[in-house]
C-alpha cells in the first residue's frame, strides 16, 4: 500500500506541474525541417532511424537521456537493425555471439553454459534449457541484465518489435546502480511514430524432423497528422532444431501508440503478450559409464547371492575369501574384484536410493512397465530371515559368516559408474562423458526424445508521459511499467544425477514368476523366495529423476526522469562564463517493487494400496518431500548386449563401446501422475492400525525401540500385537509432484540518483558525474508451512491433519513471514559514486596538427553498481553468533582507452582496456557448509548415544553398562573408547562456534532423549562468497566504407579468475580439518570398534572437504569455458548499379582461442604430514581454438508498382561445420582427456522474405 501511495503522488505532482507549466510549453517552438516539418527532438527517446550501417551515434546507456556516444567513457556497444539484418539475428541467442566479448549458449552459441554444481562430477544443463535466453555471459564474469526500454525485464526479445540493442558492459550507476556487474543488454520496443510504415516477413530454415518456419508483421499506422499514431504486431514462430526433436514455439501480439496533445508533450504506451513453449536443443554431451563397465564388466547376483549366501548353494564367508576375483563377484556382498567399494557405485545417489523406482523398458509402449523398489530397506521387516520364504533375508543376516555390513546397510542394485578417478579424490573431478558420435548422434537426435519443455507466458505494458520546456532546455517524464511472468520448466535428462550406465543386475528384489505372471509357490502353496531374474539385464539404461521448476514474477515501476540543460558558450559568448562550458543535469526518481515466487518440485513415490513410508524405511518418509520418497525412472534405451549376457563373467569375452546400441528414448516422462503395477512386501493385516516399524529390536512383542531411539516413531500409540502375517502382495505406484525447494520473495527498491554532463572548450572535454542512492527492502521466505500445522491452527480444514506435504499457496507461503533485510543507500552504507571524462584532441595541438580527416579521443570511466540479493543467507559464528542475510553482491567496472574516428566517422575504432569486478559473489560452497555442519552434528549425536553405551558413567573406560553392570565389552582390546571422545574433540567446534545452538534456536535440530539426533535439517539458503575480477581488452571497429559496404569487427582479450574464495568455509576448515584427519577413518556410528571400516567418517565428510579445496585452490583460475581471445568480422556488400543491381552478399567470421577446460592434479599439504590431491591451476589443460563462418547473399527490388519492396536473403551459417558433426571438449579429465564435449554449432540455412510498403 505504501509503494502504491508513493506512486500516486509522483504522478499527481508530476501532472500538477505540468498543468502549472502548460501556457510555457504551448507556446513552445520545436525546430522543422526545410520542408516545414517538425522534428522530434525526444531526449527520451533515441530514434534507430538516424542509425547508419553498423553505426550508432546515440544512446539511452549513458545517462538515462539520449547521449552521443562518444561523449561518455562508459563501453556501450550498439547492435543496430542493420547488424542484426546481416547476421540473421532474432533473438539474443542469435546475435550475442557477434558482439564485442559476448557469450551465449544454445545450438548457435560459443558456450554450454553447463552448472558446475551435478552429482559426482556432472555437468548439469537443465538451468540452461529451461530459460534459454538467459545463458549469457558478458566479460566471463557473469549474466547480464536484461531491460526493455530501460525497465528491467525477464521476457526473452525477440527483434519482430525490436529495431535495435544496446549492450552495456560492466557496472554503470549512472542507469541503474542495481543490477548485474556484467551489463546489460537492453531491446528497444518499436514505438508508434508519425509515418505509416508496414512490414511482412516471412521466414523458412533448416530443422529437424520438420523445417522451421517464421512469420511475423509490424504495422505503424499515422491517424492524425502529428497528434496520434499507432503500431500493431505480431509474431508466429515455429522454431526446429537439427538435434530432434528440439523446438521452439513463440506467439506474440504487441501494440503501441504514440499521442502527441501539444508540440512538447508526449504520451506512450505501449503493451505485449506473449506465450513460448519448447524443448531446447541440448548441446552437451551425457555422462556415461560404458567404459568403466568395459574394463570391469562383472554382473551382479545380488539378490539371488543374498538369498544364498551360506546356504548349500552358496558360499559362507570364510570360503568366499579363499575364492577367485571372478567367483566372488558371482557372491559379491560389498567389494568387487578390483578393490573399490561397491557402495560407491549404487543406483543413482550413489547411496541415496531411496524410494521407488518406474521402469521404462518399451514392454508397455512409451508407459511404465513395472514399478519396484531397487534396494532392501535397512532390516527393517518383520521376519528378518527367521522364517522360509522371507524374499528379502534367506537365511538371516547375522555377524558370524554371512554378507559383511548389510545387518546395518542396504542390499541394493548395483551399476558400474565411472571410478577413473574414484579412489584417489572418492568421487571429486568431472564425470566422464561421451567423447564422439559414434554410438549416438547426439547433435541429430536429443536422446531423451520429447520428454523435456519449458514455457513462458507474459503481459507487459507501459505508459509514459514525456514534457519539453524551455525550448528542449529542460524536461521531464514520468513512466509506468508492469510485467508478469509465468515460467515452468522440466527436465529429466542431462540434469544433476543424469548418466548412462549398463544394467549388471541379473537379478531384481522382486519374486519370481511363473509362465503365467503368477507368483511361483512351492508345494505347499507358499510363494518361492527367489529373486526375480532382470528382464532388462545387460541394457543400456539411464536412471533419472525429474527436476520441475515453476516460478511467478511480477514487476512494477514508476519513475520519473527529468532534465536541465545549460549552455554558458551560447548564453554568454561574449563573457568569461563562456568558459564554465554547457552543462546538462539528469535527475532520477525510481520506484521498483517485485514479487517472485518459486516451487522446484520431485515426482515422488505414492502409493493408495501400502504404506510406502514403511517400505523404504525411514520414519522422515512419512513427509511427502522426504528425500527417502524419491521416484527414479529407469530408462532402459537400446537392446541388450548380447556378448555380454552369454557369458557375462568371461574376462576375455571380447566388449567394445560399438557393441553398445542407444536409441532414442520412447517413453512418456511428461506425465504428472505416472504410475505402474507393482509387487510389494505387505507387512500384514494389522500392520495399518499400528504404525508398526521396527522390526531388528530386542521385543518382539511391542515390536519397536524405546522413546528416543534415532528411528523410531516416538509417540507410536500402539504395540504390535495383532496378525503378524507377512506375504506378496499387488499393487500400484505412481509419480506425483511434490514441493522440494521454495521461495517466495519481495523486493521494494525506492532509488534516486543525479548525472552530470559537462562540457568543456567546445566540447572537447566532457565530464560525467553520477551519484545515486537505492533503499532495498527484502523479505525473502524459504520455509513454507506444513499442511498439518496449518490445519493444527484452524487455517485449513481437519481433513489435513497428518497431511505433512507443504502449502505453497501465496495465502499460506508469503515472503512477509520469512527474513528480512534492509539496504540503506548502498551495501556498505553509503551511495554509488560514477565518473568519467572523455578528452576529443583538437586538430591543432599546437606542436603539430592532425589530419580533417582524423579524429582522436581519449576516455575514462569508474563505476558501481550491487545486486539486492536477498536469497542468500550466511553465519557469523562464535557465542553471539548471528544466521542472517548475505550482503548483496557489489559489482565494479573501470574503462581507459581511445577512440580513433576517420573520415567523419565512416570508420570508428574505439580501444578499450577494463577491469570488472564481482565483489561478495557466491562461490557455490552453500552445499559443502551445510554438508560439513550437519555431518558433523551427526557424528556428534552418534558419539554421545556410543558413550552411553559404552561409558555410561564417563570414566573414559568400557567397564560396566548403564545399570552398573559389568560390560560385556570390557578388557576386549578391539573396542577403544578413547575414540569416541576424540569425535567429541573433533566436533566441539560445532557448539563453541554456535551452529548447533544457532540450530537448536532456529527449529532446525531436535534431539532424542538419549542425545541422538532426531531431526535436522540445514540452513536455508546458506551460501559462501568469492570475488571475481575480469581484466582485458576490447576492441570494436564500424567502417562504413562505403554507402553500400559497411564492415563491424570486435576483438576481446579478457581473463577472468577468483579470489577470496569461501571464508566462512575456510574458518570451518581451519577449525576442525586436523581433528577431522584424526578421526576419518573411524566408524560414523561405532567409533570405539578398532576392527570395523563400515562407513567410516570419511565417507560422509570427505567428498565435501575435497569439494572445498578443489575450489578454494582454483584462486587464480579461469572461469570455466572463458577463452583468451574472441573476435568477430561481419560484412555486408550491396550492388546499387549494373548486371546485379540489387543483390548483395556479406558473411561473418567468428574465432575464441583456446581457454583451460581443465587441470591435472597435484598434492597439496593441508596441514603437516597431510595431503590432498588438488588441481595444479598454474599448468591448465587447455580446449582447440575455434573458428565459425557464415555466409549469405540477398536480392532485393520493387514490386506491386513500386509500392512494395521485397528484400529476399538466403543465410548459411556455421558452412566451417558442413557435416555438422565436429566436437568441441568444454571439460578435460585430471589426465588432460576429453571428460565432457559439446556439438558444436552445425550448418544451418535460413531464407528470409520481408515485404515493406
Amino acid at each position: 500500500m505504501k509503494i502504491r501511495n508513493q506512486a500516486k503522488t509522483c504522478i499527481a505532482a508530476a501532472s500538477l506541474g505540468w498543468l502549472a507549466i502548460y501556457p510555457l510549453a504551448h507556446g513552445q517552438e520545436t525546430e522543422t525541417d526545410d520542408n516545414g516539418d517538425l522534428i522530434e527532438l525526444s531526449p527520451f527517446v533515441v530514434d534507430a532511424s538516424e542509425d547508419q550501417g553498423y553505426y550508432a551515434s546515440q544512446t539511452l546507456a549513458g545517462g538515462r537521456i539520449a547521449t552521443d556516444i562518444k561523449n561518455t567513457g562508459v563501453s556501450i556497444e550498439v547492435v543496430t537493425e542493420e547488424f542484426l539484418d546481416d547476421v540473421g539475428a532474432n533473438t539474443v541467442q542469435d546475435f550475442l555471439q557477434y558482439t564485442t566479448g559476448g557469450e551465449v549458449g544454445g545450438a548457435q552459441g560459443n558456450i554450454v553454459g553447463a552448472s558446475e554444481s551435478g552429482q559426482f562430477g556432472v555437468a548439469d544443463t537443465s538451468a540452461a534449457r529451461r530459460a534459454p535466453h538467459q545463458n549469457t555471459r558478458l566479460r566471463g564474469i557473469g549474466r547480464p541484465d536484461y531491460v526493455r526500454n530501460f525497465y528491467k525485464t525477464n521476457i526473452p526479445m525477440d527483434r519482430y518489435n525490436t529495431n535495435r540493442v544496446d549492450i552495456n558492459r560492466g557496472a554503470n550507476s549512472f542507469l541503474f546502480g542495481l543490477g548485474s556487474p556484467a551489463g546489460l543488454i537492453n531491446s528497444n520496443y518499436e514505438q508508434a511514430t508519425m509515418k505509416d510504415s508496414n512490414t511482412v516477413e516471412v521466414q523458412v530454415g533448416t530443422g529437424g524432423s520438420r523445417p522451421s518456419y517464421r512469420g511475423s508483421f509490424n504495422f505503424n499506422k499515422e491517424i492524425i497528422d502529428d497528434v496520434l499514431a499507432v503500431r500493431f504486431a505480431g509474431l508466429h514462430d515455429r522454431t526446429s532444431y537439427r538435434q530432434r526433436p528440439a523446438y521452439k514455439d513463440d506467439d506474440r501480439l504487441y501494440g503501441a501508440v504514440t499521442f502527441k496533445p501539444f508540440r512538447n508533450s508526449t504520451i506512450r504506451a505501449h503493451i505485449e503478450r506473449g506465450q513460448i513453449y519448447g524443448n531446447a536443443p541440448d548441446t552437451l554431451l551425457p555422462a556415461q559409464a560404458f567404459d568403466t563397465f568395459i574394463e570391469q564388466r562383472t554382473p551382479v547376483d545380488f539378490f539371488y547371492n543374498m538369498q544364498h549366501f551360506g546356504h548349500e548353494e552358496g558360499p559362507d564367508y570364510q570360503e568366499w575369501l579363499q575364492m577367485s576375483p571372478e567367483d566372488q563377484a558371482k557372491f559379491v556382498y560389498r567389494n568387487g574384484p578390483d578393490g573399490h567399494a561397491r557402495g560407491g557405485n549404487l543406483l543413482l545417489n550413489h547411496g541415496d536410493a531411496w524410494g521407488y523406482a518406474l521402469v521404462y523398458d518399451g514392454t508397455n509402449g512409451s508407459q511404465p512397465s513395472f514399478g519396484f523398489q531397487p534396494y532392501i530397506a535397512q532390516n527393517k521387516y518383520e521376519k528378518n530371515g527367521d522364517q522360509p520364504g522371507d524374499p528379502y533375508w534367506d537365511p538371516a543376516v547375522l555377524a558370524d559368516g554371512t554378507p559383511g555390513g548389510k545387518t546395518d546397510g542396504n542390499a541394493t542394485m548395483l551399476f558400474w559408474r565411472n571410478n577413473r578417478y574414484r579412489k584417489e579424490l572418492n568421487g571429486i573431478g568431472p564425470a566422464q562423458g561421451f567423447t564422439s558420435l559414434d554410438i549416438f548422434d547426439f547433435s541429430k537426435y536429443n536422446f531423451g526424445g520429447n520428454s523435456d519443455f519449458y514455457s513462458h507466458d507474459f503481459t507487459t505494458w507501459n505508459a509514459t508521459f514525456e514534457q519539453l520546456l524551455f525550448d528542449g532546455n529542460a524536461g521531464f517524464e514520468v513512466g509506468i511499467d508492469h510485467e508478469n511472468l509465468d515460467n515452468d520448466a522440466l527436465t529429466n535428462f542431462n540434469g544433476w544425477k543424469g548418466e548412462f550406465l549398463i544394467d549388471i543386475n541379473k537379478t531384481i528384489p522382486l519374486p519370481m514368476l511363473d509362465e503365467n505372471g503368477d507368483f511361483l509357490r512351492d508345494e505347499n502353496g507358499e510363494v518361492v523366495s527367489m529373486a526375480m531374474p532382470n528382464p532388462n539385464f545387460g541394457r543400456p539404461v539411464y536412471l533419472t529423476e525429474p527436476d520441475r521448476s515453476t516460478s511467478f514474477e511480477e514487476r512494477d515501476t514508476v519513475r520519473l526522469t527529468a532534465f536541465a540543460k545549460y549552455d554558458f558558450e551560447e548564453k554568454h559568448a561574449d563573457s568569461f562564463l563562456k568558459w564554465l562550458g554547457k552543462h546538462t543535469l539528469t535527475f532520477l526518481a525510481d520506484n521498483f517493487t517485485e514479487s517472485r515466487r518459486t516451487a522446484n518440485t520431485r515426482h515422488q513415490s505414492f502409493s493408495d494400496d501400502f504404506n510406502l513410508p514403511w517400505q523404504v524405511g525411514n520414519s522422515e518418509a512419512d513427509r511427502p518431500s522426504s528425500g527417502y520418497r524419491r521416484l527414479t525412472k529407469m530408462v532402459y534405451m537400446g537392446p541388450p548386449i548380447q556378448s555380454y549376457i552369454n557369458d557375462p563373467f568371461n574376462p576375455a569375452t571380447p566388449i567394445k563401446i560399438s557393441d553398445i546400441i542407444i536409441q532414442p528414448s520412447s517413453a512418456d516422462l511428461l506425465a504428472d501422475n505416472p504410475s505402474a503395477p507393482t509387487i510389494f512386501w505387505n507387512l500384514g493385516p494389522d500392520a495399518e492400525g499400528s504404525r508398526w516399524y521396527h522390526t531388528d529390536n530386542p521385543d518382539p512383542v511391542n515390536n519397536h525401540w524405546g522413546v528416543g531411539h534415532t528411528n523410531d516413531f516416538v509417540n507410536e500409540p500402539d504395540a504390535y500385537v495383532g496378525d503378524r502375517r507377512e506375504f506378496w502382495d499387488r499393487g500400484t505406484v505412481e509419480g506425483r509432484w511434490e514441493p522440494i525447494d521454495n521461495s517466495t520473495r519481495r523486493t521494494e527498491v525506492r532509488s534516486w540518483a543525479i548525472n552530470l554532463q559537462s562540457m568543456f572548450f567546445n566540447e572537447h572535454l566532457i565530464g560525467n558525474f553520477g551519484y545515486r542512492e537505492d533503499r532495498v527492502k527484502n523479505w525473502l521466505n524459504s520455509v513454507p508451512p506444513e499442511k498439518h500445522d496449518l490445519a493444527e491452527a484452524g487455517i485449513l480444514g481437519p481433513e489435513y491433519l497428518g497431511d505433512r506435504s507443504y502449502a505453497i499457496d501465496p495465502q499460506y507461503f508469503k515472503p512477509e513471514d520469512g527474513l528480512y533485510s534492509e539496504i540503506d543507500k548502498g551495501p556498505t552504507g553509503t551511495g554509488s559514486w560514477g565518473y568519467g571524462g572523455v578528452l576529443h584532441l583538437p586538430r591543432n595541438l599546437g606542436i603539430a596538427r592532425m589530419p580533417r580527416w582524423l579524429g582522436l579521443s581519449l576516455h575514462y570511466n569508474f563505476s558501481k553498481n550491487f545486486i539486492p540479493d536477498a536469497s542468500r543467507n550466511t553465519f557469523i559464528p562464535g557465542e553471539n553468533w548471528s544466521f542472517e542475510t548475505l550482503p548483496s553482491p557489489i559489482g565494479e567496472g573501470r574503462d581507459i582507452g581511445f577512440t580513433v574516428n576517420l573520415n567523419d566517422n565512416k570508420l570508428i575504432a574505439r580501444f578499450n582496456w577494463f577491469r570488472s569486478t564481482i565483489l561478495n559473489g557466491s562461490a557455490g560452497l552453500g552445499s559443502t557448509l551445510n554438508q560439513l555442519v550437519f555431518w558433523a552434528i551427526r557424528a556428534r549425536g552418534w558419539a554421545v548415544q556410543d558413550l552411553d553405551i559404552y561409558d555410561p558413567d564417563r570414566n573414559g573406560v568400557i567397564d560396566v553398562d548403564k545399570d552398573g553392570n559389568p560390560h560385556p565389552r570390557a578388557g576386549d582390546p578391539r573396542w577403544d573408547v578413547s575414540r569416541i571422545y576424540d569425535v567429541l574433540e573433533a566436533t566441539q567446534w560445532a557448539i563453541d562456534d554456535g551452529w548447533i545452538p544457532a540450530k537448536e534456536e532456529l527449529g532446525f535440530l531436535e534431539w532424542n532423549a538419549n542425545g541422538t539426533q532426531k531431526r535436522q535439517v540445514w540452513f536455508p539458503g546458506l551460501e559462501d562468497t568469492e570475488d571475481r575480477v575480469s581484466d582485458g581488452f576490447e576492441l570494436n571497429l564500424t567502417w562504413n566504407a562505403t554507402p553500400n559496404w559497411r564492415i563491424a569487427f570486435n576483438a576481446t582479450h579478457m581473463e577472468s579468475v577468483s579470489s577470496n574464495i569461501g571464508p566462512l568455509t575456510s574458518f570451518v576448515m581451519q577449525r576442525f580439518f586436523d581433528h577431522y584427519n584424526k578421526i576419518k577413518d573411524y566408524v560414523l556410528w561405532e567409533a570405539a570398534d578398532t576392527n570395523s571400516t563400515n562407513f567410516p567418517v570419511s565417507r560422509w565428510l570427505g567428498k565435501h572437504v575435497l569439494t572445498y579445496y578443489q575450489k578454494k585452490l582454483q584462486e587464480g583460475s579461469s572461469t570455466n569455458e572463458v577463452r583468451n581471445w574472441y573476435a568477430n568480422l561481419v560484412t555486408n556488400y550491396s550492388f546499387r548499379e549494373g548486371r546485379l543491381k540489387g543483390f548483395s552478399v556479406g558473411g561473418a567470421v567468428r574465432y575464441m582461442s583456446e581457454g583451460a577446460i581443465g587441470y591435472p592434479l597435484m598434492d597439496y599439504e593441508v596441514s603437516p604430514g597431510v595431503s590432498v590431491k588438488v588441481p595444479d591451476v598454474d599448468n591448465p589443460w587447455n580446449g582447440e581454438a575455434q573458428w565459425n563462418v557464415d555466409v549469405n547473399v540477398g536480392y532485393q527490388r520493387r514490386i506491386l508498382g513500386d509500392r512494395v519492396t521485397w528484400n529476399c536473403r538466403l543465410y548459411l551459417k556455421n558452412i566451417n561445420n558442413l557435416s555438422s558433426d565436429n566436437l568441441s571438449p568444454i571439460r578435460a579429465n585430471f589426465d588432460g582427456t576429453p571428460a565432457m564435449v559439446r556439438w558444436d554449432p552445425p550448418c544451418t540455412a535460413l531464407l528470409t522474405n520481408t515485404f515493406s510498403f
